[in-house]
C-alpha cells in the first residue's frame, strides 16, 4: 500500500514528465479513470452530476471528468468555486471541456443562488475544487458551497482528497468537503491513511494515472527496483503501420584488430533489440571480418593504421555518418587512444542524438571525464566496477563497497545516465534517481556481455526511449535473458553469443 507525501508526489510527477508522460497527460488520464470508475460503480447517481472546480489542477482533474462523463451522456454541470483557469494545463482542459455544449457552467461568483441550487439538486456532487497543495482556510464563498455540498442529500466524491484538508498533516482549519468516496490519484496521500481524517475521506480507492510504478517507488525511497512491470511500461508494443525508419537509425563505432567480436555482439545485439537501421563504423579490418555475419546491418571501413585501429581521419567518416542518427554507440572492442578521445568528445558535443559510451570510450576519457558535461545531448555511460574506479579517481574496493552511491554522484555531477555493471547492476539518473536491477546471474561474468548490453541500450535508445528508459529496460531484459538461458544450460556454458540469441525469446515474454 504505497503512500507519498505532497513532495514525493511532486518528484513522481516530474519524473514521470522528463520520462515522456507530460503533466497533461496524466491530467487526462485521472479525469478519465475517475469518470470510468464512477460510470461502473455509481450507474444511477453519476447520470446528474454536479462537480465543484477550483482554477488549479484539481479543477483540471474536474473538467476532464465532466467532458468524459457528458460524452458518456449524463447531465453534468460545472460550478466555478474560484474564477476561470487562465493558464495552464488546466485552462486547456477547461477549453476542451467547453466544446461538449451539453455541459452547464455556472460561475458561484457572478451567480451564487444557481450555484446553490444545482448542488442541491445533485444526485452526484464531485468535489474538484483543491489539491494536494493547499493550505489554510477556504474563502468564505468556498466555505458556504461547501456547507451547501455537506448538506446536500446525494453521492459525494472527492478527486485525489476533500477539500480543506491539508494531504500530508490532515489538518482542517476551516471546514472540508465531507466525502463517502474519494479517488485518489496514483497512490495514497498522508491524509487518506490518518485515523482521524479516513472517515471525512470515505471510502478511498487509487486510481492508475500513468505514472510507472518504478517512479513512483523512486520518489518514496530515492532508489527502485526494476520490476518486469516496470519494464513492460516502458516499452512500446510495434504498430502495424511503421516501417524500419519508425525504429530507429543507430550508428556503432566498436572494433579494432583482434576486437571485432565485440563489435559484431553490439551490432547484433542492437538489431536483436529493434532497431530499425543499424551501421557499424569499424576499422577496414574488422569490416571485412564482421561483414559476413552481419548481413542485415550497413557498413562503414574507417580509415586505420598499421595496428589495426583508427586514426583521427576516421572523425570526417564519422561527422557525415552521425547524421540523422537517432543514437550513437561509441567504445566496444575500440581500444584506447587518443583518437577515440577526440571522436568521443567530438560526438557528445556535436550531435542532437542519445550518445553510449561503452569500454574504451570510457578509458580514452578516464583522466577527463569533464568531457561530459559538454554534451549536446543525452549520454549513458555503462562502466563495470573498475572503469568507475578510473573514472572517478576512485579504488575498486571503494566503488564496490558504495555503488549506489557512487553512481548517483557520478550521474549528478556529470549529467549523464550512468550503468554501473556488476552482480547487481544499478542505473543513476542525472536527477538522483537510483534504479537496482533485479535479474541476471553470474553467466554474464564472461567476456562479451557488456558488449551485448551497451547495443541494446543503444537500440532502445534508437527507438525513442529516454536515456534513463532505455537503460532501465536493456539491462532489466540482458539479465532476464541470462536468467532464462541458465534454466537449461550451465552458469559455466552461457556464452555472450548465446544472450543475443535469446533476446527474442525474452521480448516475446514480455508480451513484445
Amino acid at each position: 500500500m504505497l503512500t507519498l507525501t505532497v513532495a514525493q508526489m511532486k518528484a513522481a510527477e516530474g519524473l514521470a514528465n522528463a520520462r515522456g508522460i507530460s503533466y497533461s497527460q496524466m491530467m487526462r488520464k485521472a479525469g478519465q479513470q475517475a469518470a470510468s470508475y464512477l460510470l461502473k460503480t455509481h450507474v444511477q447517481a453519476v447520470r446528474f452530476t454536479v462537480v465543484l472546480a477550483g482554477k488549479g489542477n484539481n479543477g483540471g482533474d474536474g473538467f476532464v471528468m465532466a467532458k468524459t462523463l457528458a460524452e458518456a451522456g449524463c447531465t453534468v454541470t460545472v460550478v466555478l468555486c474560484q474564477e476561470k483557469p487562465e493558464q495552464g494545463i488546466a485552462a486547456e482542459a477547461y477549453q476542451k471541456m467547453l466544446s461538449v455544449g451539453s455541459i452547464s457552467v455556472i460561475e458561484a461568483k457572478e451567480n451564487t443562488d444557481a450555484a446553490i441550487r444545482a448542488i442541491q439538486s445533485a444526485t452526484l456532487l464531485v468535489d474538484a475544487i483543491f489539491g494536494t497543495g493547499f493550505h489554510g482556510t477556504p474563502d468564505e464563498l468556498t466555505a458556504l458551497l461547501l456547507k451547501t455540498a455537506n448538506a446536500a442529500s446525494c453521492v459525494r466524491v472527492a478527486l485525489d482528497l476533500p477539500s480543506g484538508l491539508q494531504a500530508d498533516g490532515g489538518e482542517c482549519e476551516g471546514i472540508c468537503f465531507a466525502a463517502h468516496l474519494t479517488l485518489a490519484f496514483a497512490v495514497y496521500k498522508p491524509v487518506h491513511q490518518n485515523a482521524q481524517t479516513a472517515e471525512i475521506c470515505g471510502k478511498t480507492v487509487v486510481l492508475d494515472i500513468g505514472i510507472p510504478e518504478a517512479v513512483l517507488y523512486a520518489s518514496l525511497n530515492g532508489f527502485a527496483k526494476v520490476t518486469k512491470s516496470s519494464v513492460q511500461s516502458w516499452l512500446p508494443r510495434r504498430l502495424p503501420d511503421t516501417h524500419k525508419g519508425s525504429y530507429g537509425r543507430l550508428l556503432v563505432i566498436a572494433g579494432s584488430c583482434g576486437m571485432a567480436g565485440a563489435a559484431m555482439m553490439a551490432t547484433l545485439s542492437a538489431m536483436r533489440t529493434g532497431c530499425g537501421l543499424t551501421t557499424l563504423a569499424a576499422p577496414e579490418n574488422v569490416v571485412k571480418s564482421a561483414a559476413p555475419h552481419l548481413m542485415e546491418a550497413m557498413t562503414l571501413p574507417l580509415a586505420e593504421n598499421a595496428e589495426g585501429t583508427i586514426v583521427s581521419e576516421a572523425l570526417r567518416q564519422i561527422e557525415t555518418a552521425i547524421i540523422e542518427k537517432t543514437a550513437v554507440l561509441i567504445g566496444c572492442g575500440l581500444r584506447t587512444s587518443e583518437n577515440t578521445k577526440q571522436i568521443v568528445q567530438y560526438i557528445t558535443k556535436n550531435t542532437n542524438s542519445i550518445v553510449v559510451l561503452d569500454a574504451d570510450a570510457l578509458n580514452s576519457i578516464a583522466g577527463d571525464p569533464s568531457i561530459l558535461k559538454g554534451a549536446k545531448a543525452q549520454v549513458v555511460i555503462t562502466p563495470h566496477i573498475g572503469e568507475m574506479a578510473r573514472l572517478t579517481g576512485m579504488t575498486v574496493e571503494q566503488v564496490s563497497s558504495r555503488q549506489e552511491e557512487a553512481a548517483r554522484a557520478f550521474a549528478c555531477e556529470y549529467g549523464c545516465v550512468t550503468v554501473l555493471k556488476s552482480h547487481r547492476t544499478v542505473v543513476a539518473a542525472p536527477d538522483g534517481t537510483l534504479w537496482i536491477n533485479t535479474t541476471g546471474n553470474a553467466a554474464l561474468a564472461k567476456g562479451g556481455s557488456g558488449d551485448v548490453l551497451a547495443g541494446m541500450i543503444a537500440s532502445f535508445a534508437a527507438q525513442g526511449l529516454e536515456a534513463a528508459a532505455a537503460a532501465i529496460c536493456a539491462v532489466w531484459v540482458h539479465g532476464f535473458a541470462a536468467d532464462r538461458l541458465v534454466r537449461r544450460m550451465s552458469q559455466y556454458s552461457v556464452l555472450a553469443r548465446d544472450l543475443i540469441g535469446e533476446i527474442p525469446f525474452a521480448l516475446k515474454a514480455l508480451g513484445l
